[in-house]
């Protein structure tokens, strides 16, 4: 492993009740000002990658500034800007960003390598009190551009936009009911260009899941060129308590669909993708004399299915969708049960969670499954002072997956990515504990100016003996 000398300038995230992370925009009217500003790096360094799409490594620098002000007494506005920079490294089998949100549908090559990128993101938000009503909205753009300089060169750029609306209304004296309805737009453009005067060195291949690709269009020209088009829908409810005591509880759903299109053959739609997601969770949260403590569930799932299209003969050139065939299903279900202590400077929150992941490709037959069962323990103590504020805290936590399959036939399936998903599939499904530590430190240096420092390092302890190091160093100003 390359020694790396590294600096996270971040706000650490830090434990906190249930009734305080679920504030939301439709809440801004009840916030202080707040103005922070943070820039930084961040480092991960695995053995064996868990997401080989996603690389063993990656390096991190980024900007991020934000700020809540309240206008008046009935309403008020937020923002934030962040920016992003780095390399993820010896990514394999995904040349497109954003896999997680496009699979199976990606574009990929055998070679693999580093890849490059930076990326930009806006918000803004605001929310006004009428009376027992309250409204709020907010908008956010992300644009992404990554790209990889050695053969195969590929270069994607995203842009996602949303916005959603939101409406509360008062439920008794304690609690806020508050409805959100947003909508979600997506675009990226992927091209792949080789320069080696040399000569390919690999094709590039449509995927269509665990392993299957379109051998139509495997290619190493105009059939690289991708186009992604994606669109979305958000609906959820909460009912939040106004005081920190009570119950909290929620629930949401949420819809996108993308379309792969081959650029260079007339916008040919060859696959479509739709995602469903459904979430939810319950909670009591209670501030008895001697500490605040709050227990609580929390579940979600998601559907995702996939087409592949049949286009016409390219002799005609119109690449009109003749069939549509549902190929690709996968279910993900996930639940957590969990307790929170405050108590005095201690502050604890155990949790136990299940998880479910089955995926299958109908033709050739292709499945893959995991159990995974998962425990936390995470542990904080707080050091307060008139001018300076420490927290330090820890972390202990396994993940067990008692079963799986793995079923992938050679027949069909390039060897070395066959290989490589072998031992994806090894990664995950062993047990693995994890094990974190680290601390923030808090300065006001007056006019109500505040410098931070923090750091963590956390590892992840494979029990094949093999393993993964995450590390932060942090410090930002708030005002």
């Amino acid at each position: 492993m390359r020694k790396a000398v590294f600096i996270i300038l971040v706000l650490l995230p830090e434990l906190s009740l249930s009734a305080q992370k679920s504030v939301n925009r439709i809440l801004l009217p009840f916030s202080k000002d707040s103005t922070t500003a943070v820039v930084g790096s961040s480092l991960r360094d695995e053995e064996r990658a868990r997401g080989m799409s996603e690389g063993d490594g990656l390096v991190e620098t980024f900007f991020d500034a934000s700020s809540l002000v309240r206008l008046s007494e009935k309403d008020a506005v937020e923002g934030r800007i962040t920016y992003r920079s780095g390399r993820k490294r010896n990514v394999r089998w995904n040349t497109v960003s954003d896999f997680g949100l496009l699979y199976p549908y990606v574009l990929a090559d055998s070679l693999g390598g580093d890849l490059y990128g930076e990326s930009y993101s806006f918000h803004g938000g605001y929310s006004r009190r009428v009376g027992d009503l309250f409204l709020g909205g907010r908008a956010s753009y992300r644009a992404l551009h990554e790209y990889r300089d050695v053969d195969p060169r590929p270069r994607a750029i995203t842009s996602d936009f949303s916005v959603d609306l939101s409406t509360g209304f008062l439920a008794g004296v304690n609690h806020l009911v508050d409805l959100t309805a947003g909508y979600r737009r997506y675009h990226q453009s992927l091209s792949v260009i080789f320069a080696d005067m040399r000569g390919a060195n690999t094709a590039e291949f449509h995927m269509t899941g665990l392993g299957s690709h379109f051998s139509r269009f495997q290619s190493i020209g105009g059939y690289a060129n991708t186009r992604y088009r994606g669109h979305g829908l958000t609906a959820a409810a909460d009912f939040m308590p106004l005081n920190g005591s009570g119950l909290d509880a929620g629930v949401s759903y949420g819809f996108f669909s993308s379309v792969r299109h081959l650029v260079n053959q007339n916008e040919a739609p060859i696959s479509e993708l739709a995602i469903h997601t459904f979430k939810g969770r319950m909670s009591w949260l209670s501030s008895p004399h001697w500490g605040k403590w709050a227990a609580g569930a929390d579940a979600s799932a998601e559907l995702r299915r996939g087409d592949e299209n049949i286009v016409s003969n390219l002799v005609t050139g119109n690449f009109e969708t003749l069939l549509k065939m549902r190929m690709y299903y996968r279910d993900e279900f996930s639940a957590n049960i969990w307790a929170e202590l405050f108590y005095k400077a201690f502050h604890t929150r155990p949790s136990i969670g299940f998880a479910t992941f089955d995926a299958s490709h109908l033709y050739p037959a292709r499945k893959i499954s995991l159990r995974t069962v998962s425990a936390e323990l995470p542990v904080e103590f707080s050091l307060p002072s008139r001018t300076l504020s420490v927290k330090i805290f820890g972390s202990s936590g396994v993940d067990i997956s008692p079963d799986g399959t793995f079923m992938i036939p050679s027949e069909y399936t390039m060897e070395r990515l066959l290989n490589d998903m072998k031992s994806q599939f090894e990664v995950l499904s062993d047990t693995r504990i994890r094990l974190s530590g680290g601390f923030s430190m808090g300065k006001d240096i007056g006019k109500g100016l505040s410098l931070i420092l923090g750091g963590r390092i956390s590892k992840w302890i494979y029990a094949g003996g093999y393993g993964a190091t995450l590390a932060e160093l942090s410090c930002g100003i708030s005002l």
